[in-house]
């Protein structure tokens, strides 16, 4: 039977994320191996991936996940912030190149930010892969960035998914302490709504809402009855075995209202 999953790739994970516009090519081709990998067994996948520091650093610079401020230079940044995310999704494209993907640009489609943006949702099958942006809105903030967190439920919930995989680095899931002080102990493998955990969210660099974000779209996620999966991306074959619902090292929030 084809499945069809939904996968993000962390910003944080595919991106040196303090350096302006750093890709980590390796791991990207470690992930890309395990993502065709499995499309050659006959499945789909929906990719989203992050921005990273091709987004993140210059938006919180300038101000660009509040909206327009009245300076017209936010509008020349924007255009910037563009460009480096579609400068990002081609070497996401060409890490996959093989399996036949094809990639839809948000500011191209989409309207608003959060879970409830507007636009239908491309598709494309073997692999469809979006991305977070700054997209317009209908508001009197002119635009806004649209996480690519929100993007993945709004896939997860529209189209007709198997599972969510959430691939991130420097944590095995979702911990119960911030990923410096934690243990393995601290790995909370099965999340339910009520769970306690930590996390670091860097105000400094961040313009979304890092794993608190992840945590909140996949609880909305697991409800409509998908399985998500919290992985950690850097470690070899943890996207395949997540992608296939193996049992494999990270958090995972059970589809249904547990």
């Amino acid at each position: 039977m084809r499945d069809t999953v939904v996968v993000k790739w962390g910003g944080g994970l595919i991106t040196n994320k303090s350096v302006p516009c750093t890709p980590d090519l390796d791991i990207m081709s470690k992930l890309a191996n395990e993502l065709s990998t499995y499309v050659a067994e006959g499945n789909d996948v929906i990719l989203v991936h992050g921005a990273g520091s091709y987004g993140h650093l210059k938006a919180k610079q300038h101000q660009i996940h509040l909206g327009y401020s009245g300076d017209e230079n936010q509008m020349l940044i924007l255009e910037e912030i563009r460009k480096d995310m579609m400068d990002l999704n081609a070497l996401v494209m060409a890490s996959i190149t093989s399996v036949g993907a094809k990639s839809f640009h948000p500011h191209q489609w989409a309207q608003n930010t959060g879970s409830e943006f507007l636009g239908e949702l491309p598709y494309a099958s073997p692999v469809t892969v979006v991305h977070g942006d700054v997209v317009p809105t209908n508001d009197a903030k002119k635009f806004g960035i649209l996480s690519g967190d929100h993007l993945v439920e709004r896939y997860a919930v529209e189209k007709n998914v198997t599972r969510v995989v959430f691939a991130m680095r420097g944590a095995d899931g979702i911990l119960a302490r911030p990923p410096d002080v934690a243990t393995e102990i601290d790995l909370i493998e099965e999340f339910v709504a009520h769970s306690s955990f930590q996390s670091v969210h860097h105000d400094e660099i961040d313009v979304t809402g890092g794993i608190g974000l992840k945590v909140s779209c996949g609880i909305r996620i697991a409800q409509s009855g998908i399985d998500v999966h919290f992985i950690n991306g850097d470690i070899s074959h943890r996207l395949g075995l997540a992608m296939r619902g193996l049992p494999v090292r990270g958090t995972i929030i059970r589809g249904g209202n547990h």
